[in-house]
């Protein structure tokens, strides 16, 4: 277990006040408009995990300094990470990577004062992300303006903060009051005000304060706390050497029949008697994958324990390492079909993703392969990297713009444009020479197509502003102006029901 012990620094008022104070002005101005108002994110995302990282920085220099360099794997998959909300638009990733980039962040952070660095590489960063973001803020909150009220500038600045707090709803009751009793200033009043939406100044004071409150929580709590927690180990499952070896051997028996198949047949382009090679190779993918994942999670638990077989464990590591070879080949054998599926059927994101996980279950295997013929070999890294890595590679292949490339390259004016349009507007530019041609007697698909356009419009009109930032949109708008009239129509449709 790594450990390391530094001196905990108290927390000042101004410090508590640039750290709590930083990351608030961070979020209102960067993320406040895509999180309450529905605007896309861009470049502010990866400029705010800058300010996180800065403000974690000057708070608690060398302590965060030293988990950032012994966490340098977690710090540049944040940073590619938070690029994404830059380049592309899809989603379901996006959303996914904000939670990741939460998980990673709140996991250094934690690590920073437990110093157990195999937590960041465990299921385990996810509770202790939580511990961070829900624990630390709202139960170092109180703690963090007691500590302040105890000194003498903290008294002067506690006095500031309850003075606005108490002035600007009473101010906001009395102006009200003296609006409805006198037109004249009512009138001058609603002239100085014209153009400021009230509920946004609301929803930012708001918002503010609470981000405030609980980004002092945090910092006071991870002041307070001293470094070096040590977590209680828990025991690992032990398993029979019998019963893994009669399990594995069974298990090497059936795939070596299974994959003498795959070779005799879907490899070979032949077809057993009675059987299309449609019909043969585009089905089985999931079935397949499923008999993948069982294995995987069996050669995983029981490689933890073959360290107690002693001698013995040797055949039991030869048979594990041929069950995952042979796995390798069922996970092949699904690629092959999946592909084959696609090349009927055109690309969805359900399939692009079911693919992607293929690969990286085949890079698990390789993992633990490479850890039963190697015991020294930590396969929990292994495959924490091997996911992360296929994870950030699917985000760089830009999804939405490689379905719509290669649905329009398979079918071209036959693809399925309707739903071409219900991807991101990532893919935008590969459809956006078919639409002229579009057409559909289906009022339904006719609807969703419309749906699509306008969504892709609104999107591109709405992110307004340097820190929503994104290139793909930026690429969009010279298609949307390309065939306005197309994008015209269905806003039309769309707002006119």
């Amino acid at each position: 277990m790594e450990t390391k012990n530094f001196q905990v620094p108290g927390a000042g008022t101004r410090q508590v006040l640039l750290f709590s104070g930083g990351i608030t002005a961070a979020f209102l101005v960067l993320l406040y408009g895509s999180v309450f108002k529905g605007i896309p994110m861009g470049v502010g995302v990866l400029i705010f995990i800058g300010v996180l990282y800065a403000c974690m920085l000057a708070a608690f220099k060398s302590r965060f300094l030293y988990a950032l360099r012994t966490s340098l794997f977690q710090t540049a998959a944040v940073v590619l990470l938070g690029l994404t909300f830059m380049l592309f638009n899809n989603l379901i990733l996006l959303s996914i990577n904000g939670f990741l980039i939460a998980v990673l962040t709140g996991a250094q952070i934690r690590y920073m004062l437990t110093g157990q660095k195999e937590s960041l590489f465990s299921v385990q960063a996810v509770g202790d992300a939580g511990v961070v973001w829900m624990g630390y803020t709202f139960a170092g909150m109180k703690g963090a303006f007691s500590e302040i009220g105890q000194k003498r500038k903290g008294r002067s600045m506690t006095g500031v903060l309850i003075g606005i707090g108490i002035t600007i709803p009473v101010l906001a009751v009395v102006v009200a009051l003296l609006m409805s009793a006198d037109a004249a200033f009512s009138k001058m009043i609603k002239d100085a005000l014209r153009g400021v939406d009230m509920a946004d100044i609301a929803g930012y004071l708001i918002v503010g304060a609470v981000l405030f409150f609980l980004a002092a929580g945090l910092n006071y709590s991870l002041h307070v706390r001293k470094p070096g927690t040590v977590r209680v180990e828990r025991p690992a499952v032990r398993f029979s050497r019998i019963a893994v070896l009669l399990l594995a051997f069974s298990l090497d028996a059936v795939l070596s029949v299974f994959a003498a198949f795959q070779f005799a047949y879907l490899f070979a382009g032949k077809v057993p008697e009675g059987f299309t090679y449609a019909t043969y190779a585009q089905n089985g993918f999931w079935q397949l994958v499923g008999v993948a994942v069982i294995v995987a999670v069996l050669v995983f638990l029981v490689n933890r324990t073959t360290a107690s077989f002693g001698e013995g464990s040797r055949p039991v590591r030869a048979a594990l390492v041929i069950l995952c070879a042979l796995t390798e080949v069922v996970l092949v054998s699904a690629f092959w079909r999946m592909s084959l599926y696609e090349q009927a059927y055109s690309f969805s994101i359900l399939r692009i993703f079911t693919q992607a996980f293929m690969v990286a279950t085949a890079g698990v295997f390789g993992v633990l392969i490479a850890g039963l013929v190697r015991p020294g070999v930590n396969v929990k890294k292994g495959i924490f990297a091997v996911g992360m890595l296929c994870y950030i590679a699917l985000n760089f292949m830009n999804v939405d713009a490689f379905i719509a490339r290669q649905n329009i390259a398979i079918g071209g004016q036959a693809a399925d444009i309707v739903y071409l349009t219900q991807l991101s507007v990532d893919a935008l530019p590969y459809y956006a020479d078919a639409l002229p041609e579009a057409k559909t007697a289906d009022p339904y698909a006719y609807y969703h197509m419309n749906r699509g356009l306008f969504s892709v419009k609104q999107g591109v009109e709405k992110a307004e502003g340097w820190q929503y930032y994104n290139v793909s949109r930026e690429e969009a708008k010279q298609w949307i102006q390309k065939y306005g009239d197309i994008f015209e129509r269905a806003e039309t449709y769309i707002t006119n029901g």
